[in-house]
């Protein structure tokens, strides 16, 4: 199993590391959360150093992915990508566009539900 990318909010990323979690068989909650902050980087970085220096509470894996995810997934993130799904073509591989439109869906929590 490959080490984990820098992680910079993409769900990519994110699954990345659960699987890295399982090959490793890491199951502490707290391990989960000290070893994703190695490898954070751009804006989750950023987010990361300020809420730490909060006096940051973050101590479980699951709130940790939900503190992330309201951070990063802000209406305008998700308006943004909602523009993005409206403005999608396909103009070629079938592929291609089936992968773009499945990044799109997962960038919009809850979407099934609008």
């Amino acid at each position: 199993m490959s080490k984990p990318r820098s992680y910079n909010g993409v769900r990519e990323a994110r699954h990345h590391l659960e699987r890295y979690f399982r090959a490793l068989d890491i199951d502490d909650t707290e391990e989960k959360v000290q070893t994703t902050v190695m490898y954070l980087s751009d804006t989750t970085a950023l987010w990361w150093r300020w809420h730490y220096m909060d006096g940051c509470d973050v101590n479980t894996w699951e709130k940790f992915k939900r503190e992330l995810k309201w951070q990063l997934f802000s209406k305008s993130i998700k308006d943004m990508a909602m523009i993005n799904l409206r403005r999608l073509r396909h103009k070629g591989n079938v592929l291609e566009y089936v992968r773009e439109y499945s990044t799109l869906m997962l960038e919009i929590p809850k979407m099934f539900e609008r």
